[in-house]
């Protein structure tokens, strides 16, 4: 484990699990207490599986806060350092692995002790160990009070580092705070080559930053330059200049917006929150999107329960590891503001790039949970990084860690040719222990079906569209947890089976 000041951040390992240990891959649960507000903003894995996480430490009741950097192992160990600068207040908003294994930094940083000025941007370099390579800070421009949390980092096509974030701008007699637009492109010597600032007459937040393929420019999921407040797709070349700005349609989008896989040179993947309006008040939930660059919704994938407000994690909600496997993180039962004590649940769904929904699992339920963001990981499995609180009187925040393998969420279907000949759809056995098997009438051959499973909370815990090009459909139900469940199957968009199952 890494070392911290102990007399102010004291640590306790809840506990960790570790499965497939001869395979070398681990699945992992662990907390890190203290009396402290811990907050982590952004994270990236290195060649060697370890998840490298970033953000911020400081006392609940004064704004002093310290940078802060975590390293989880993939067995689930732990190293980190904290950035105790003498009368300064500081903290780390980005990280991007470098070729050479150095890891690349970005945050914000003043010698004020108050929160709401931290006026310098800090970009530095570190070596695996922790250690100083480069260390350089920039002045915020004139007419702006400070850097804003929200950041996002890539590396472009020649090499270089773009930052897109969000600024402050000073008040005025005649004008409140906004925030606006900062984009710069840093060198690996951290040098800054170009900076932008944008303004426009609202808050604009820059929530991911993304390369399009086969291109050298740059998209930025945002909000919002319109005056009716849309979440829109900017485009800006590797000179910083804005190219175009395509509005989403759709006025109930809200942030933040999360995507990292791109389908085709066109569209792509993202997770965003959206609401459903109910008459007397929204419902609010978060969905998988199918996409393209004009910002058109070609399809939705609804992650939600009856009569709960879900949430997508505040900094990164979704994971790619290959066409297969795609985590997508959020949570509901909401906790609200750190000492809320109303337990919540953190929710992991498993997708593929078809947007099928092929597993579930939820994490937490004990207390009060918050989750920032999911990260791949090289052994098909990802590290999910939030906080929790334990303090109802204090505005106080504790470090969260969850490592979960893709084997242990996946449902799988197969589809075979038997000799059995079905003249109805026939679902068996019930109740199922492993594998539940359709069976499928001739008409129903060389079509397509969706199998869809829903807990007994309205949770949808699983949905697959399979072509049907044989006679028997096989779901390995082993990962789900015991429970009874609907099951509904679905032809052209017709209900040809509903039923209720229990897993044992």
């Amino acid at each position: 484990m890494g070392k911290i000041c102990k007399s102010v951040f004291a640590f306790a390992i809840i506990f960790i699990i570790s499965i497939h240990a001869a395979s070398g891959q681990y699945s992992f649960e662990f907390g890190i207490e203290s009396d402290e507000y811990c907050r982590l903003i952004n994270a990236d894995t290195d060649a060697y599986g370890n998840v490298i996480l970033v953000g911020f430490v400081g006392s609940p009741s004064i704004d002093h806060k310290d940078a802060y950097i975590l390293k989880v192992y993939p067995e689930g160990s732990y190293h980190e350092k904290r950035f105790a600068l003498q009368d300064t207040i500081s903290a780390l908003m980005c990280i991007k692995v470098m070729d050479n294994g150095n890891y690349f930094l970005t945050g914000a940083i003043n010698t004020d002790t108050a929160h709401n000025y931290r006026d310098k941007l800090w970009a530095l370099t570190l070596d695996p160990d922790f250690n100083y390579s480069i260390n350089k800070t920039y002045k915020i421009r004139e007419g702006y009070s400070f850097f804003g949390f929200l950041a996002n980092i890539v590396t472009d096509n020649f090499g270089d580092i773009i930052l897109a974030t969000s600024v402050e701008e000073s008040e005025t007699e005649t004008r409140t705070q906004f925030s606006d637009f900062a984009f710069y492109k840093f060198n690996h010597d951290c040098d800054t080559l170009i900076s932008k600032y944008y303004s426009y007459m609202f808050n604009e937040y820059p929530w991911d930053i993304v390369k399009v393929p086969n291109s050298d420019n740059l998209m930025i999921m945002e909000r919002s330059t319109n005056p009716n407040n849309q979440k829109e797709l900017m485009f800006i070349d590797t000179g910083l200049n804005i190219l175009k700005v395509n509005p989403f349609e759709s006025h109930s989008l809200e942030g933040q917006f999360s995507s990292h896989y791109w389908v085709n040179d066109t569209s792509f993947i993202m997770v965003a929150d959206n609401r459903w309006d109910m008459g007397t008040y929204y419902e609010k939930y978060f969905a998988a999107y199918l996409v393209d660059t004009t910002a058109t919704v070609h399809q939705e994938l609804v992650f939600n329960k009856n009569d709960t407000i879900e949430y997508m994690a505040t900094q990164n909600s979704m994971a790619y590891v290959n066409d297969t496997t795609i985590f997508v993180g959020g949570w509901h039962l909401h906790p609200g503001f750190p000492g809320n004590q109303d337990p919540s649940i953190i929710e992991l769904y498993l997708i593929d790039k078809d947007m099928n929904l092929l597993g579930y699992k939820e994490l937490g339920g004990d207390m009060s949970y918050m989750l920032f963001g999911v990260e791949p990981t090289p052994d098909n499995g990802c590290l999910l990084y939030g906080g929790s609180n334990t303090n109802p009187h204090e505005f106080e925040l504790d470090i969260h860690i969850w490592k979960v393998l893709r084997d242990e969420i996946n449902i799988i279907t197969s589809v075979a040719d038997v000799t059995e000949k079905n003249e109805k759809l026939k679902v068996y056995p019930n109740p199922v222990a492993d594998i539940l098997k359709i069976g499928i009438p001739e008409r129903l051959i060389n079509t397509q079906i969706t199998i869809s499973l829903f807990n007994l909370k309205g949770k949808k815990v699983y949905q697959e569209t399979v072509t049907v090009n044989g006679n028997l459909v096989s779901s390995n139900l082993m990962n789900l947890m015991p429970g009874i469940y609907g099951l509904v199957i679905t032809n052209e968009n017709k209900t040809i089976y509903s039923s209720s199952i229990i897993k044992m």
